[in-house]
């Protein structure tokens, strides 16, 4: 299956609903790092990458996940997003994790 990345931005409120996107990204097949040789880099804090059958099956995650996200009863909402196959690019990363 290919993979692709997902940028978003959600509508700011309070309590925000950041954490708990992160975590129902991760439960739909999005994660936060990306795989480079033997290290997994971090990715900004609002992008993700993922193995999904098709674009739109990535991008109905994303959706899924912002839904899914729930804090004090209402879904995050994704004020913008950018669903894209992933191929060639740069990486910068603070943060890097040797591959086990």
């Amino acid at each position: 299956m290919p993979w692709f990345v997902a940028s978003y931005d959600l509508k700011e409120t309070h309590p925000d609903h950041h954490v708990e996107m992160l975590k129902q990204a991760a439960n739909l097949g999005w994660n936060s790092y990306t795989r480079i040789n033997n290290l997994w880099y971090r990715l900004p804090n609002t992008t993700f990458q993922g193995e999904f059958a098709n674009l739109d099956a990535a991008h109905q995650a994303l959706v899924a996940a912002a839904s899914n996200a729930k804090h004090g009863g209402s879904p995050a909402t994704l004020t913008k997003t950018f669903v894209f196959p992933q191929g060639r690019g740069y990486v910068t990363s603070n943060v890097k994790v040797p591959v086990t």
